[in-house]
């Protein structure tokens, strides 16, 4: 006779999927928290920066919710640590939505506190995630972004890979990125490392080109950077 115990018991490989999949939702749940978290406070702190179109959370996640700059501020503060492992946590386990939404909200706040070394982390999580979701616009914001601060920490060499990788991008065939603004802040970007060489001939012409874009697009904070650039980079020459 058949026994009934043994024919209903789940075998060892129904048993370690189910512990698969239990996991990766804990983990995504996590990473939603802090996601959805990190998004609330950045855009107290951050409120001129681009909105981003988040997936809701899980169901039985809270995020945090910031009335005050004061108690957001507080907040990555003590969670910096926990959000840097997250990013990279993301990263690693191809969360790509994730990787990409907490290297963004986290950029600002980790800038302020002079972090470059989790900038670097945060945005390098995130071009690898870009280039997984076939996101160009998002893997030629990174290129910037990283390029920027390369330049900021004295790496002029990587910087200007980063900013030659993401002007390539924004002039891509058939205008796949279409996106004129953004090109104009890449050239702002590579102005400042051409000025990081001492190359001001060099800088001054991207910060001009940089300020024909912005004038026809009528984007005045851009314009108004790339005017302060070309002043700041004649005055050096």
């Amino acid at each position: 006779m058949r026994c009934t115990i043994c024919s209903a018991a789940t075998r060892p490989t129904d048993l370690a999927g189910q512990h698969d999949q239990d996991r990766e939702a804990a983990t995504r749940r996590l990473l939603d928290y802090y996601l959805h978290s990190a998004y609330a406070a950045d855009r107290v702190l951050y409120p001129s920066r681009p909105a981003l179109d988040l997936e809701p959370p899980a169901d039985g996640v809270t995020p945090e919710r910031f009335s005050d700059q004061p108690s957001a501020l507080a907040w990555f503060g003590a969670e910096q640590s926990t959000l840097l492992a997250a990013v990279v946590r993301a990263d690693e386990g191809a969360f790509n939505a994730h990787a990409w939404g907490l290297a963004w909200t986290a950029w600002e706040f980790f800038g302020a506190r002079m972090r470059p070394r989790d900038q670097l982390t945060t945005e390098g999580a995130a071009l690898a995630a870009a280039v997984r979701l076939g996101d160009l616009p998002g893997q030629a914001l990174c290129h910037r972004m990283l390029a920027d601060l390369r330049a900021r920490i004295g790496c002029a060499e990587e910087a200007n890979q980063h900013v030659a990788a993401a002007l390539a991008l924004r002039t891509a065939p058939d205008d796949v990125i279409g996106d004129p603004d953004e090109r104009g802040y890449a050239l702002l970007t590579f102005a400042k490392v051409c000025a990081a060489r001492q190359e001001l001939a060099e800088a001054m012409s991207h910060a001009a080109e940089a300020d024909a874009i912005f004038g026809s697009s009528g984007d005045r904070a851009g314009q108004a950077q790339a005017v302060t650039a070309r002043g700041r980079y004649a005055s050096l020459s």
